[in-house]
């Protein structure tokens, strides 16, 4: 331990105040107060945090490089993401309330918040104004972090840089464009952006032009980024070889996949994808033989003749990326694969297959906003190692005929993620018709063509209806030599749901379990032992168990018979690819 860090830190036992009982003691030094709350870490981890927090916080006041008042920080430290979601009404990594001077952030054996870069937020905006050009502000408390997203900012912005997926300068130092972009993707290139200008012109130069510095001139935009890109050039010498290793390394489970669609159906704190009813709803999948999950994030679009910036899912209650993170941290943890499959979400009873531009120029807008959005997933599963990423769902008018772009795509999402891709088209047309399967690892279904259309037939019925379904799958694995996942595939426990498998269960109140389960039993049959299909994908699994029981008349076979079905078949061994 440092001389000046021996000397500032105090451990104290704090007398917790009756209101904060669950407060685990407290940890007080020169500038922090640290709390673990709901016991988060031990006493003797807290001590750890609070010397890191001392180095951290004589780094960055020694950077601002001027006498500035001491400001005390308090940290408030949760065990998971729910807990801290819980207490506060925000699910992020970390947060803070500069007013306050607090930080909340989650700390655990597999994520951390404690990075510094929430400590230099507050610090900069207690000692210098916020600036009209928002990457500066940005840049600089991420260049003032430690470890940021575990390998640093300087990292991750040399993968977005060798990927070809770093952002122009004028995008970073325009603020509404700025703020449209994913921020794992913005805050490490402004943070080398604030490097570059440090290396170039000096740290005082950089605080006599903060407040102010907007740069209009097109000349001068060029000349930055020219020499922005060169030193982002030369950081690629530095992690070269590492990039090289990670990529190498990155986790690709192999076998058939047992899988289910994994629903995020609370939309609360306590009951979605973060949750700990959804650790439970996953440990109940392992116990069935699932040896895959797929995770979806939502993005909207409202008028689906129309290019718009597709947002990210940030509320508590969404399926952001800390539930992301979280439930496909717990599906490893259990020895599942983790497939994540982002969706456009349309309202007023359309799907993403109307998405239908009305011109070129639309078009060409739609799938800029798209791959911008989608960039962001394939960034997550890269930091997080998830093993699979689905690069659309069901965009029935926006693939076939526009092959060539995602063409493009499918190039820029290899460039940046190490690991596995597939799509999932919609049955029949859409299917039958993509021509860039030779692309991806994985030719993609979601599979609701009907089993019969007969209102009483026999469980021999059903069975020969799914392998007429098979026999329209498997020639397009014979064209293109690609294994199949059935990405999705499901039916509702109500009456005669082989009729039409895609129709949800609203509106149809007749419960029928039987029904289900002889669906569920056909499929299995009847796949069972196709080494072209090397996965399928039920849909699917709530993310808290009171969701489903013998009343649900929806697609989940929790609680009901087709669970069973699952649970017998799902224990066998499938054979695999050939």
């Amino acid at each position: 331990m440092l001389p000046w860090i021996t000397a500032c830190l105090i451990v104290v036992i704090i007398n917790v105040p009756q209101a904060h009982a669950a407060r685990h003691p407290s940890v007080l030094t020169a500038n922090y107060r640290i709390y673990a709350e709901a016991k988060a870490i031990s006493h003797e981890e807290l001590e750890t945090v609070a010397t890191n927090c001392e180095e951290a916080y004589e780094r960055i006041q020694d950077f601002l490089g001027r006498p500035v008042p001491s400001v005390q920080l308090t940290y408030h430290i949760y065990p998971s993401f729910e807990a801290k979601g819980l207490s506060t009404g925000n699910t992020q990594l970390r947060h803070a309330d500069v007013d306050r001077k607090e930080i909340h952030m989650v700390i655990n054996d597999w994520v951390r918040g404690d990075d510094a870069t929430m400590d230099a937020f507050v610090l900069a905006r207690h000692h210098l104004p916020v600036p009209a050009t928002r990457a500066l502000e940005t840049g600089l408390v991420t260049f003032l972090s430690d470890g940021w997203r575990r390998r640093g900012y300087e990292y991750w912005a040399v993968r977005l840089y060798q990927a070809n997926n770093a952002l122009a300068l004028a995008d970073l130092l325009d603020n509404n464009a700025f703020a449209e972009q994913s921020y794992l993707i913005r805050a490490p290139l402004a943070g080398t952006f604030v490097a570059y200008l440090i290396s170039e012109y000096g740290r005082g130069v950089l605080f006599d032009h903060y407040r102010t510095w907007r740069p209009t001139d097109e000349s001068e935009v060029n000349r930055l980024q020219t020499g922005w890109r060169m030193y982002l050039a030369k950081l690629s010498d530095k992690y070269a070889r590492q990039i090289r290793l990670d990529r190498a390394s990155f986790p690709k489970a192999p076998g058939f996949q047992k899988g289910f669609c994994h629903a995020h159906e609370g939309y609360q704190i306590f009951d979605g994808y973060l949750s700990e009813k959804s650790d439970h709803a996953l440990k109940k999948l392992a116990d069935m033989g699932t040896n895959a999950v797929s995770i979806t994030p939502f993005t909207f679009m409202r008028d689906p003749q129309k290019p718009v910036s597709l947002p990210f899912s940030h509320g508590p209650g969404a399926e952001n990326d800390e539930c992301v993170i979280h439930s496909a941290h717990e599906a490893q943890t259990l020895g599942m694969q983790v497939m994540l499959k982002p969706h456009i979400w349309l309202g007023g009873g359309q799907w993403p297959g109307d998405i239908e531009m009305p011109s070129d120029k639309d078009w060409r807008q739609f799938f800029e906003y798209y791959e911008k959005w989608l960039r962001h997933y394939a960034l997550l599963a890269e930091m997080y190692e998830i093993e699979l990423l689905c690069i659309g769902v069901e965009l029935s008018r926006a693939t076939v005929g526009h092959e060539d772009r995602w063409s493009e795509i499918i190039g820029n999402v290899r460039s940046l993620y190490s690991g596995r891709i597939t799509y999932a088209a919609n049955w029949g047309e859409e299917f039958e018709n993509v021509t860039f399967w030779d692309q991806l690892d994985f030719i993609g279904i979601n599979c609701y063509y009907p089993l019969s259309n007969l209102d009483d037939p026999t469980f021999e019925d059903l069975k020969q209806g799914m392998r007429s379904v098979l026999r329209r799958i498997e020639p397009v694995h014979d064209r293109y030599r690609k294994p199949v996942l059935i990405t999705e595939i499901g039916y509702t426990s109500t009456a005669r749901p082989w009729k039409k498998p895609h129709e949800a269960a609203w509106g149809r109140r007749q419960t029928n379990l039987d029904h289900q389960a002889l669906c569920y039993k056909a499929v299995m049959e009847s796949l069972h032992g196709q080494t072209w299909c090397q996965g399928i994908y039920w849909w699917k699994w709530p993310s808290f168990l009171e969701f489903g029981g013998p009343n649900n008349p929806g697609f989940t076979p929790n609680g009901k018979p087709a669970e069973e079905i699952v649970r017998e078949w799902f224990g066998k061994a499938w054979p695999q690819s050939r």
